[in-house]
């Protein structure tokens, strides 16, 4: 059983601009959320995940949603995304996820 601490919330953030991200990442600490999806439909996700990166130095792990195909997937990972959501089964980002062993493993 989780503490209410230790829940594994995920938050998604879709269609959200630059200047929205530093007070989105001060309610998420609030909140005590650990885990932010960017999806890759957002204009401009690569730079989001990179900033998001930067603000939140490493006190909440920044993932990639809506990873369409394996170009998604490598621009997500070159920004630091440190895991990848798929909207269905897509076998190419899937088992180039499987290779690289992504997500690796956390320590909640």
């Amino acid at each position: 059983m989780f503490s209410k601490d230790e829940l594994p919330f995920l938050a998604i953030l879709r269609g959200i601009k630059q200047e929205d991200l530093k007070p989105l990442v001060d309610v998420l600490f609030t909140a005590n959320i650990r885990f932010l999806e960017i999806t890759m439909n957002t204009p401009d996700a690569i730079i989001l995940i990179r900033q998001i990166k930067q603000l939140v130095n490493n006190k909440l792990e920044v993932g990639a949603g809506t990873v369409l195909n394996k170009d998604d997937l490598h621009n997500a990972l070159s920004a630091g995304a440190g895991f990848i959501v798929t909207p269905s089964v897509i076998d190419d980002v899937i088992n180039a996820c499987v290779s690289e062993i992504i997500p690796e493993s956390y320590l909640y």
